[in-house]
């Protein structure tokens, strides 16, 4: 075969495999791209109704102030009286007009107020676009001997620039998402069709060397870089190798589906139950909220703590996602790991006036690593052990050098661990005891978080502990040699 033919032969195969990967790079694309799209049009509506609801209940929480004032006394008889926040009392009663509210639902009003009737009135503009008339629309109440009517334009338009936010956002969103999953499909697929090709090919002749080096190329690829490429020129292989890489590499595959589907199956479990306490408060509200100020803080309290904690939650959970993908970039730089330590003590002791904490170091203690990052972790330790430990006990924070490392080591007289949970504490949403870690707080994520922090930064963590003695975790980085120190 001359030279000219085999250039054609290899430019149409590359022509085939890159209209192959364009083609289900295209498929995936649009179906990610769909469900996002879905996901923010759920999101979108949502939000207005929320918006909407708000402005109701502020709405009705007005006029049942005035109604308690005694709307009777205003002097209605020179005509219309109007407040700065947008309503107009005026005198006689009329016949509801327009989108009149249903009785149905106005149990869910002030019990003072329930038997007035309501409507929304849209202005008669045939030439305007229902999004105008809106703008221009009043939510009226009609009483026996009075109306008043609330101008809904601040209201509407609040919905408008905040939906109008939201869809510019979502729309930047979706473009750069939309080139960001092509290339990371393109990527992912990549090794698939080269192992495709490897395949076809293990008909030809092929050194040894050749075919054990291809294995190992496909042994290198993992769950969480199935966008390596594998760069063969001759893809050639045994038979029996190349298969058995293939299966292991499927079994590495469905070990990281198993583990992300562990993974949202918890945090779906740790959402429920703040979700549970915010609907059911919400319901206390809605039943005897209006009339009980005790209720009504109770329940304002209990669902800003809970939300707090969801937020918690979720930027932990963001925190693992953004490590699980390489996405989290670190900023080394070099600084004395001791006074760092020292640092997050003096915050803790300021926090928590509850326990002893002491600190105490060997010297100063030289790292390249990520200040924030690595003082995140230190905290998480720090905090870790005075959740789980009495009040009025010791805890204590040690630097020092240990074997060519720079570790911090914190100690304290807690609960401790059993040995049985010791190889799972740093697993994500693993608690020994569901029922006292509820009581502490916390999402399970802090060791995971801190694990990830040291073992990227090219150190370890080491937990020795004993039930009802108490707990001793030691974070080791790697200690900068006097040369290499350039502070």
């Amino acid at each position: 075969m001359s030279k000219e033919k085999k250039t054609k032969k290899s430019k149409r195969k590359h022509e085939h495999q890159n209209r192959q990967e364009f083609s289900l790079a295209l498929k995936l694309n649009s179906r990610l791209t769909w469900r996002l799209f879905r996901l923010f049009i759920f999101m979108d509506i949502l939000i207005v109704v929320l918006l909407a609801s708000f402005s109701l209940y502020h709405v009705e929480h007005e006029i049942s102030r005035w109604y308690e004032k005694d709307i009777s006394r205003l002097s209605l008889e020179d005509g219309p009286w109007e407040t700065p926040g947008g309503f107009t009392f005026s005198q006689g009663g009329q016949t509801p007009d327009g989108y009149v509210i249903a009785e149905r639902w106005y149990r869910i009003f002030d019990a003072s107020w329930q038997s007035v009737p309501r409507s929304v009135v849209l202005p008669e503009m045939p030439n305007e676009s229902i999004f105008e008339r809106l703008y221009d629309a009043d939510y009226v109440f009609y009483g026996e001997d009075f109306t008043i009517s609330y101008h809904l334009g601040n209201d509407v338009s609040l919905i408008y620039m905040t939906l109008a936010v939201l869809l510019v956002a979502e729309g930047l969103l979706l473009l750069g998402s939309v080139h960001a999953q092509n290339k990371m499909i393109r990527r992912s697929l990549k090794p698939i069709y080269e192992m495709e090709q490897v395949t076809r090919s293990l008909k030809h002749t092929a050194s040894l060397a050749e075919l054990s080096d291809l294995t190992g190329r496909i042994n290198k690829i993992e769950a969480k870089n199935l966008n390596t490429r594998l760069s063969v020129d001759s893809a050639q292989d045994e038979l029996k190798g190349l298969s058995a890489a293939i299966n292991d590499l499927l079994e590495r595959i469905e070990e990281a589906y198993r583990s992300q589907a562990r993974f949202v199956s918890d945090a779906s479990h740790e959402l429920r139950t703040p979700i549970s306490v915010i609907q059911g408060y919400a319901n206390l509200l809605d039943r005897w909220g209006k009339h009980d100020e005790k209720t009504l803080q109770e329940s304002i309290d209990a669902i800003k703590n809970e939300a707090a904690g969801m937020k918690d939650l979720v930027e932990q959970l963001l925190f693992l996602a953004r490590g699980d993908n390489e996405a989290m970039a670190l900023h080394l730089e070099q600084f004395d790991l001791s006074l760092l330590a020292e640092e997050v003590v003096k915050e803790s002791q300021m926090i928590d006036e509850h326990h002893h904490l002491y600190f105490e170091s060997d010297g100063r203690l030289f790292i390249e690593a990520d200040t924030q990052l690595t003082k995140q972790a230190i905290r998480i330790l720090v905090d870790n052990s005075i959740k789980y430990t009495p009040a009025g006990e010791r805890i204590s924070v040690k630097t020092m050098a240990l074997d060519g490392m720079a570790a911090v080591q914190v100690q304290d007289n807690g609960i401790g661990i059993v040995p049985d949970d010791l190889p799972y504490i740093f697993d994500r949403f693993y608690r020994s005891d569901e029922s006292r870690a509820r009581k502490t707080g916390g999402t399970g994520l802090g060791l995971a978080i801190a694990k990830w922090i040291i073992h990227h930064q090219g150190g370890y963590l080491d937990v020795l502990s004993r039930k009802d003695f108490g707990t001793r975790i030691t974070a080791c980085l790697p200690l900068l040699e006097y040369e290499e120190k350039n502070i």
